[in-house]
């Protein structure tokens, strides 16, 4: 895996250069586990920072009263 720190959209992009590599099925066997490997380390950064992320982002909610309250995201919740 690369040495420098990659963004999210860097990553994403590797990983799809990775999948194309693999269905092509023109890639020797070793090369196809080590980018295999590659992949998955790809994925779960990425996992990793979407998580962070989303802990990140704040919603306001309506409360009762009408004002409205800081809160922390929550992607289980319906939105309106």
């Amino acid at each position: 895996m690369a040495k420098k720190k990659q963004s999210y959209e860097e990553m994403i992009e590797r990983i799809e250069e990775i999948a194309a590599s693999l269905e092509s099925g023109q890639v020797p066997l070793d090369k196809a586990v080590n980018l295999y490997k590659e992949g998955m380390e790809l994925a779960i950064l990425c996992r990793e920072k979407l998580d962070t992320a989303q802990k990140d982002v704040l919603s306001l909610k309506k409360q009762f009263d009408g004002s409205f309250a800081e809160c922390k995201f929550d992607s289980s919740e319906e939105i309106l």
